[in-house]
């Protein structure tokens, strides 16, 4: 149930970006406006913000998560103001104090026959009333007491709801971050590509002048390049999507785009230092999941009664689901461990590669100035260098995300499979 109430306010969250619609065909980016339309609509406000930062800004401004603070405080507030020092004073205090002075009369020896029996009869009534009285505000005071613990309880479970909400929405801002600089790196290969395809076109042209090739081939590339240059505007427009929904995540207005600043690769001893044992038993103790069917588990045991049926298997119930939450954790932060491994791995491979395309520049920078080469294969060569370039930017940009997943796992914010 935590992790549907989670999981909905992000997607709210993430999806308030998607009231802005996308660019259609002759619109122009945001704040401009094209020709004819009017005035010029307002330009967006930049913010650059780095993983650090939008974790601080979720944590410390997002609208869900200081109004789970605020009903917290509000609860504890309640809690603690509440006084019960005049329970102190016995509330049969009065009755008391009539039948003391009574049975000062009694003692003086003035009464005798029916009136001392009466006077004796009046005592006794007094004390009964003083006593009941008294065990009732008892059995009210202790209700009070109780309720206010209830009061307690629930400020601490609206409190460690408030951080794992802030968590998974830091984490989701996070993530948001290092999707716009993968969207950077895969607009540059478009750019790249439509390049290549404008050189190609080129000396298709002539060659279609000629007679060489059919206007098929050429209509073709054609295509590919319209194919392209619409793909880099749609990830263009869903980048800006992205940091106007970050910029919501962050508190931040609604006419701000975050703009990610410059990410930090984490050093390979911070890799290296990673440990899952360890890391696993932080997860689990963290893991607001397992907290919570923990807290419910016990709730099951306060109630439980062998005379009363439903209870045993409220209790049974209970445990297993709290066994399926830490099952599930385990099996989600041994994903990570295998996402950061598999990723380095990932990493030294494009590494490589881009090595062996800078080797095969070289040697095509020799054969081009000797003649041995064409111009377009040279160029080609060049080509595959920024390919495996941006390549080794994707990788490094996953090892850093995997590596924040790390981190977050350590705190026990996983993602978890629906129903857990």
């Amino acid at each position: 149930m935590k992790r549907k109430v989670i999981s909905a306010l992000l997607a709210c969250t993430l999806l308030v970006g998607s009231a802005v619609p996308a660019l259609a065909a002759g619109e122009t980016a945001a704040g401009q406006t094209p020709a004819g339309i009017g005035a010029e609509a307002p330009a967006l406000k930049v913010r650059q913000m780095g993983v650090l930062a939008v974790k601080k800004a979720v944590k410390e401004d997002n609208s869900t998560v200081r109004i789970l603070r605020k009903n917290a405080s509000a609860i504890e507030d309640a809690a603690g103001g509440s006084s019960f020092g005049s329970a102190s004073v016995s509330p049969g205090a009065t009755y008391s104090e009539l039948a003391d002075t009574l049975e000062k009369i009694l003692e003086s020896g003035t009464l005798d026959g029916d009136t001392k029996k009466a006077y004796e009869a009046q005592i006794t009534a007094l004390r009964g009333n003083a006593e009941n009285m008294n065990l009732s505000v008892s059995v009210q005071y202790q209700s009070a007491l109780a309720m206010l613990s209830q009061l307690d309880d629930q400020a601490y479970q609206l409190r460690r709801q408030a951080d794992s909400i802030a968590n998974q929405m830091a984490m989701a801002a996070q993530n948001l971050l290092y999707t716009m600089e993968t969207l950077d790196c895969q607009m540059e290969s478009l750019k790249n590509g439509i390049a290549t395809l404008d050189r190609n076109r080129a000396v298709m042209k002539v060659q279609r002048s000629r007679g060489m090739i059919g206007q098929l081939q050429l209509d073709t590339v054609e295509n590919q390049r319209v194919q392209l240059v619409n793909s880099q505007q749609t990830l263009a427009n869903m980048r800006e999507q992205i940091g106007l929904s970050l910029s919501q995540l962050c508190g931040l207005d609604a006419d701000t785009l975050v703009e990610p600043s410059t990410l930090i690769m984490p050093y390979e001893g911070e890799l290296d230092r990673i440990n899952a044992k360890t890391g696993l038993e932080n997860a689990k103790k963290n893991s607001f999941d397992i907290w919570s069917r923990r807290v419910s588990l016990r709730a099951a045991q306060n109630v439980y009664d062998k005379n009363i049926s439903g209870t045993a298997e409220a209790v049974k119930a209970a445990e297993d689901q709290l066994a399926v939450t830490q099952e599930s954790v385990e099996t989600a932060y041994a994903t990570v461990i295998q996402n950061m491994k598999d990723s380095r791995v990932s990493l030294t491979a494009a590494q490589n590669a881009l090595t062996q395309a800078q080797d095969d520049l070289r040697l095509a920078s020799v054969k081009y100035k000797l003649g041995t080469m064409s111009r377009l294969s040279y160029q080609s060569a060049e080509d595959a260098v920024k390919t495996a370039e941006i390549n080794v930017r994707l990788a490094k940009l996953t090892v850093a995300q995997n590596y924040t997943a790390c981190q977050w796992a350590e705190q026990g914010v996983l993602t978890l499979p629906t129903g857990v």
